[in-house]
């Protein structure tokens, strides 16, 4: 038989041009070593921001391996979400055929049997598997734009690659709420907890407009590699402890 579906069951992503439009785009900083500026210029444009995208991923994953329970990894995602968020948006911006699909899927917090709902343990790992395709994901549009690879072609795996993103940080966001959802003793319907995912979904996507706008750039994951970014600074000087160390660990 197959098993119901509980809605909502997808979330819609807004196009980057929406976030507020007073806040800039994060630019990396310029190399000061010779060798690396050289290399940077002999690489197609944008091949920094991909590298770097790609970085920020990995920080991600070495802070989840880091924490050490589920608190902590609650406060490290809240700290690093808007980065994967930001960055997502800017890949849904390519056009496609004319087309823009721009939902990506909500995590499944629901199920028919309230006793097999995924707990806080679960949906980490779930999320943390997403985590890795995104992973891979990064580093294939990366080796793609060095190989020049375009059109259509590239645009179809940088479409992949922002709705990978922002699932990633939707699945890793409701990590404690899933704890929540799948207590038998709380009584939420399936809808209901699906309903709670959303929420929690638009809480991260305003504060990643909010964070942008404190910080004064836009969030993106290669605002994790530089410890002197906005971002990054914003975490090492508002975040916990446990984060705090988590991100001069992870970002060494």
């Amino acid at each position: 038989m197959k098993e119901p579906t509980f809605y909502p069951n997808r979330f819609f992503v807004k196009p980057s041009s929406e976030s507020p439009t007073t806040v800039p785009d994060y630019v990396p900083r310029r190399a000061r070593d010779s060798t690396e500026s050289a290399r940077r210029r002999a690489n197609p444009r944008h091949t920094l921001v991909l590298e770097q995208q790609l970085d920020g991923l990995i920080i991600l994953r070495d802070g989840l391996a880091r924490a050490t329970n589920i608190q902590t990894v609650d406060e490290w995602v809240s700290a690093t979400a808007p980065a994967v968020i930001g960055s997502g948006r800017y890949h849904l911006d390519c056009p496609l055929n004319e087309r823009q699909v721009r939902y990506t899927k909500l995590p499944k917090l629901a199920r028919p049997d309230t006793k097999h709902r995924p707990g806080a343990e679960e949906q980490l790992e779930r999320g943390s598997d997403v985590l890795e395709t995104a992973i891979a994901q990064a580093s294939g549009l990366l080796v793609m734009h060095l190989a020049r690879v375009g059109g259509k072609q590239f645009q179809t795996a940088e479409l992949a690659t922002g709705k990978l993103l922002e699932h990633t940080a939707y699945m890793l966001g409701v990590v404690s709420l899933a704890e929540i959802t799948a207590d038998p003793g709380n009584y939420i319907s399936g809808n209901d907890a699906q309903m709670m995912g959303m929420q929690t979904c638009k809480d991260l996507v305003r504060t990643t407009d909010e964070i942008g706008i404190q910080i004064g750039a836009k969030a993106a994951l290669t605002q994790l590699v530089d410890p002197l970014s906005p971002l990054a600074i914003e975490i090492q000087t508002a975040g916990s402890d446990s984060v705090v160390d988590i991100y001069e660990r992870a970002a060494a």
